[in-house]
């Protein structure tokens, strides 16, 4: 009996080429500022950050706080922006955030909010993301 040797290959190809598509790993979701980050400045930030309070000039408000954060010098570092699209390790705001604003130069205490792992896991996406509106 004779065999064709690509009809034995090819079902061992398509069993390779699942199991590598199956062991990479899921490309991570695209955030959006509007959609993922304005609910949580809306829920975390406003009692600092919107209305008529504006602490270090940093105004949160739905309609605002894109164009506040994103490439805008930092008050207390005018060195540094607030968000520096795809770095967060140049990002005031994440500095703030983790503590470590000092060390870059900063003043001031860490910024007060409670953060759950999730939330601040979606703020650092979307900063190395790109920080996409």
């Amino acid at each position: 009996m004779l065999v064709n040797p690509v009809s034995r290959a090819a079902p061992a190809a398509v069993l390779l080429a699942l199991m590598l598509g199956c062991a990479a790993e899921p490309a991570a979701p695209r955030l959006s500022h509007d959609r993922d980050l304005q609910p949580l400045w809306d829920a975390k930030c406003a009692d600092c950050h919107m209305g008529t309070q504006a602490f270090g000039g940093l105004f949160l408000d739905p309609g605002h706080a894109y164009e506040n954060l994103v490439g805008v010098p930092a008050s207390q570092l005018p060195t540094m922006v607030r968000i520096r699209a795809g770095d967060p390790k140049r990002s005031y705001v994440w500095l703030k955030l983790k503590g470590t604003h000092l060390e870059a130069g900063g003043y001031g205490e860490p910024i007060p909010v409670v953060l759950t792992d999730l939330e601040e896991a979606r703020i650092l996406g979307w900063i190395e993301q790109g920080a996409p509106r």
